[in-house]
């Protein structure tokens, strides 16, 4: 029941369909009816970037939207098709003609009616898994019910809303360890805060680096003998092109160490010879793929099973792994367990997995078992640790918990952040940056002074006005004055109180990953750049 016209417009490969082994009546019916989507195929392509622990975090997430404007519910937007649980859009405004300029998500036969009810109306038609509510309310009468509104979210988005009302808000919510994000737009220009108290993540994924634990310097017992099973100078060329990379660097590096009286190599040049050492080692290098790619990852050798990554290591140096259990999450009572398990064995549990490789299927599948034997022995020492430490305190951490933890400690990842209250009275010194964004942060930072006195936004006639504002600002956070280009102060006036929504899209997309990858789904998973840390 497919229809062809239908397929060829939609660009779908009938090689692929077939290559994929994808039945033809199930796609008729995927095509036809798409309301029977099942979860798992809706969300395919975000569970393969944060996976399923992610996408469960998403879907139990309550979010609270308070300002209906455009960037707050383009942002919204992007939350809501990826599968976010519930949403409340709190806003007392209505509906003017100047709103359906800019914000697609209202109709001219909803001019007059409220702003938070029309918007969430054609919100929540893009993704009936998620539930919401409109809230007819202004800023004010939020913060007059304090936490009995806000502790049932959380997550709180702030849009376009004043200093003045943003730090009253983001107190309850710092109070309440409430996550909250600060969007507005000025014309051309976005300003984005995110707060998450304390966040740890187990499983952060690091977007530029492989994760690879194959103990190759310090071998364990079992990975020896099948090293030593192997005698490279007696086995014929078939044999030796399937020898598994793990094994010739461990047979490079004791030789390596039998000619530098039992030192690794420390420097650079030392290391580029062991490389050559390990090429040397092939029969017919130029047709050994095993041995090309010992070469490609001969730093595993100098990979240490009692080291960590600096961000890793800098977790277990936080004080907190020193408190006592009672006064520790889950995360932290982990973390402790896990600086004992290395102080008491002089290394750290073993992550298990294997990554492809040149060899022959068996020697491939004898290499996985021993080291998923050795892992789960790992696992074992390091949960009875867990056990130890939360002996007498009536609690306990799963045993799938743990295992998350054991395959993800190299990737653990610790960040404090600053609040909307440390931004405005003490914000990061402007010399200790070398970026136009600073100047533009000053700027608007001089507009919110500017609009609180006036009531209004600067216009063209207030270029002299702004500047000495913003200058003013900087005088009171540091000694040394940035020149700020008079260009920018007089683009900033000629924005006014100008919102496009073809910014509003752009910068809603960025402001929308930094809450999924960082804060909502528990991963990160994006490196920023050309921003600045206020």
């Amino acid at each position: 029941g497919i229809n062809a016209e239908y397929m060829g417009s939609s660009g779908i490969n009938a090689e692929y369909m077939g290559s994929s082994g994808i039945n033809a009546e199930y796609m008729g019916n995927y095509l036809i009816n798409s309301r029977v989507m099942a979860t798992t195929d809706k969300y395919d392509r975000q569970l393969r970037l944060w996976g399923a622990e992610g996408q469960r975090l998403l879907g139990h997430t309550r979010l609270c939207l308070v300002g209906a404007d455009n960037v707050g519910v383009e942002t919204l937007k992007n939350l809501i098709l990826p599968g976010i649980g519930f949403i409340s859009i709190v806003d007392d405004q209505l509906v003017t003609e100047r709103d359906l300029g800019n914000n697609f998500f209202l109709a001219e036969n909803q001019i007059g009616k409220s702003r938070s009810e029309s918007a969430a109306e054609l919100l929540l038609e893009l993704n009936p898994d998620v539930k919401g509510e409109a809230i007819n309310k202004s800023p004010s009468q939020l913060i007059e019910e304090g936490k009995s509104f806000f502790s049932q979210y959380q997550f709180i988005i702030l849009n376009e809303l004043r200093d003045k009302e943003c730090l009253a808000i983001t107190q309850i919510c710092s109070e309440l360890n409430i996550k909250y994000a600060i969007v507005r737009t000025y014309g051309l220009i976005g300003y984005l805060r995110v707060f998450g108290g304390e966040h740890t993540i187990i499983e952060s994924k690091p977007p530029d680096r492989e994760i690879t634990d194959l103990r190759i310097n310090q071998p364990f017992p079992e990975l020896l003998e099948l090293s030593n099973s192997y005698n490279l100078e007696q086995i014929e060329l078939r044999q030796h092109s399937h020898v598994p990379y793990v094994v010739i660097l461990i047979k490079a590096l004791q030789r390596w160490r039998q000619e530098n009286d039992n030192q690794d190599p420390l420097n650079f040049q030392q290391k580029l010879k062991f490389q050559e050492l390990v090429k040397s080692m092939s029969l017919d290098y130029s047709t050994q793929d095993n041995f090309r790619e010992a070469c490609s990852k001969y730093y595993l050798a100098f990979q240490l099973s009692n080291k960590l990554d600096d961000e890793a290591d800098e977790v277990l140096q936080n004080e907190k792994v020193n408190a006592p259990v009672s006064e520790l999450n889950d995360f932290w009572v982990l973390c402790k367990a896990l600086k004992n398990f290395q102080a008491t064995h002089g290394f750290y549990p073993l992550r298990g997995s294997l990554p492809d490789m040149t060899t022959d299927t068996q020697t491939y599948v004898q290499l996985q078992t021993i080291y998923k034997s050795v892992s789960q022995k790992h696992l074992q020492l390091f949960e009875d640790e867990v056990k130890r430490l939360l002996e007498g305190t009536n609690r306990e951490v799963s045993t799938e918990v743990i295992k998350k933890f054991c395959r993800n400690i190299q990737t653990l990842y610790y960040l404090r952040y600053r609040t909307f209250q440390d931004e405005i009275t003490k914000p990061q010194s402007p010399s200790q940056y070398d970026t136009d964004c600073y100047k533009w942060y000053y700027v608007i930072r001089g507009v919110e002074e500017f609009y609180q006195q006036h009531q209004r936004y600067p216009g063209q006639n207030d270029v002299q006005e702004l500047q000495d504002k913003t200058y003013n600002l900087m005088k009171q956070f540091d000694s040394q004055i940035i020149p700020i280009d008079k260009n920018l102060i007089e683009e900033m006036c000629r924005f006014e109180d100008c919102r496009l929504h073809t910014i509003c899209l752009l910068y809603t997309s960025d402001a929308a990953d930094d809450l999924l990858c960082v804060d909502l789904v528990g991963r990160r998973l994006i490196k920023k750049t050309n921003n600045i840390n206020i």
